[in-house]
Formats: C-alpha cells, structure tokens, sequence
C-alpha cells in the first residue's frame, strides 16, 4: 500500500474518512509501510553488524589494553573501552547483541515474508533504551535512524 498513490476514496476505505486527519499525516509521512518495513529491518541489521564488530575487536585481541585495567582500546583514539564498557544494568555487549538479533527475528518472518507490526513499538523503546543508556557505544547515528523510521 502506497498512501501517495491511492486515491481519495482507497485512502477512506482504508483508513476511514479524511476527519480523522491525524490517521491520514501519519499515513502520508510513512509513504509505503512495506518499504519502511523493510527499512528499518535493514537498518537493525546494520545495527547489528556494528555490535558484532564490536565484539570481533573483543576477541581478537588486536586492541590496546587501557590502563588501570578498565578494558580495551579499539582502533580509534575515541574509542571507548570495549570489554570495560560499563552498560547499563550491568547488561553486556554479547546481551546487547542478542537483544538486537531476537528483534530483528520476531520484527520479520522470513517464511512467510510477514511483518509483525506489534514489534515497531519494540524498536522504539529499545533505541530510546539504547540512546539514553548507551550512548557512548558511538551507535548514536545508525540509532537515530532507527528512531526516525520506527
């Protein structure tokens, strides 16, 4: 469903007459839901190659250690320390990880090629988790996408 493309009367059928104006802005600023579907499936799995690099520079032993022991260096002087990253609740990296990964499973159902729409509200709470929580994990760019599109 394209809402740009439709006409006045497949949007009424759709969504219901056009007093419920609200329904239809948000219609028209998603465009095609499919696409941004699949948009923001893609961009968790950017997401989690992020984290996945992050945590091939764990185990590859390439790093600097830091000193006093906090953790490791990556390749960037920015970096934060990597196995000493402090998440929130004591959550780590690998659960960090994983948390993206299950999301991004249940959000698309590949065997049937089916969304599960009740999974949007998911990535929403869990970028804003993430935002305020994690910040310095430098995942604050692909994260606002995330944001945007969910």
């Amino acid at each position: 469903v394209d809402y740009d493309k439709m006409t006045k009367e497949e949007r009424e059928e759709l969504v219901g007459p056009e007093r419920l104006a609200s329904l239809h802005r948000a219609l028209q600023e998603i465009g095609n839901p499919r696409k941004t579907l699949i948009a923001i499936h893609s961009t968790i799995g950017q997401l989690v190659e992020q984290l996945d690099e992050m945590l091939g520079e764990l185990l590859s032993g390439d790093e600097d250690v830091i000193e006093g022991g906090a953790g490791l260096k990556g390749k960037e002087e920015l970096d934060e320390a990597l196995s000493g990253i402090k998440l929130y609740k004591g959550e780590t990296l690998l659960e960090l990880t994983e948390r993206w990964k299950l999301l991004q499973n249940k959000l698309y159902n590949e065997e049937k090629d089916k969304f599960d729409l009740s999974r949007v509200p998911d990535v929403h709470d869990n970028v804003r988790f993430d935002m305020l929580h994690n910040p310095h994990l430098g995942l604050t760019e692909t994260l606002q996408k995330l944001y945007d599109l969910a």
